[in-house]
C-alpha cells in the first residue's frame, strides 16, 4: 500500500517530466535548453524547478537514508538562482551538481542487486547529454529533457519498492 508522501512523491517525479513542455507551451517555442525559459518565462520557470527542487529536498530530508538528494535539491535551486545567460559558470556548476550528483547517487546508494539497473539509468542520461555537448546531434534543451527521464522513472521505481 502506497502511502500519500509516497503517492505525492511519484506524482512529483512524473510532473517533473512535464516541465519542459509547460516551459515550451508558455513560451510557444523551443529554446535552446530549459534555462533559457528563465529569461522568457521567470515565473514559471522558477515555480517548476522549485517544485522539483523540492522533490528531493523532501526525500533528502524525510528519509535520513537519503539525505544525498539535498544536494540535488540545491543544484535545482541554484539553477534557479543564478539564470545561464547572467552567471554561466555558477550555473552550469549547479546544473552539473544536479545531473551528476542525482547519477552518482543513483549508483553509488543503490544495492548490489539493483546496481546493474541504477548504471543502466545513470548512462542513459549520460548518453542525453551527449547526444548533445559531444556529438551535436540535438539542443541542450533535448538532453536535458532525455537526461530527466530516467531520473524520474528511478524516483517512481524507487518509490513503489521495485528498486532501492
Amino acid at each position: 500500500m502506497l502511502t500519500l508522501f509516497t503517492r505525492l512523491k511519484m506524482i512529483q517525479a512524473i510532473a517533473f517530466l512535464a516541465i519542459p513542455f509547460f516551459l515550451m507551451c508558455a513560451e510557444g517555442e523551443i529554446l535552446p535548453s530549459i534555462s533559457h525559459y528563465a529569461h522568457y518565462q521567470p515565473m514559471l520557470f522558477a515555480e517548476l524547478l522549485t517544485l522539483a527542487g523540492a522533490l528531493f529536498l523532501y526525500d533528502g530530508y524525510v528519509n535520513p537514508s537519503r539525505r544525498y538528494n539535498l544536494i540535488c535539491a540545491a543544484g535545482l535551486f541554484g539553477l534557479i538562482l543564478f539564470p545561464n545567460m547572467d552567471y554561466d559558470y555558477p550555473h552550469y556548476a549547479f546544473a552539473s551538481l544536479f545531473f551528476f550528483g542525482s547519477m552518482f547517487n543513483m549508483v553509488y546508494f543503490s544495492s548490489k542487486e539493483d546496481r546493474k539497473y541504477s548504471i543502466a539509468i545513470a548512462t542513459v542520461v549520460l548518453i542525453g547529454l551527449a547526444g548533445s555537448f559531444l556529438f551535436n546531434w540535438y539542443s541542450i534543451f533535448w538532453a536535458e529533457w532525455i537526461g530527466m527521464v530516467p531520473i524520474s522513472v528511478h524516483f517512481v521505481l524507487e518509490a513503489k519498492g521495485k528498486i532501492d
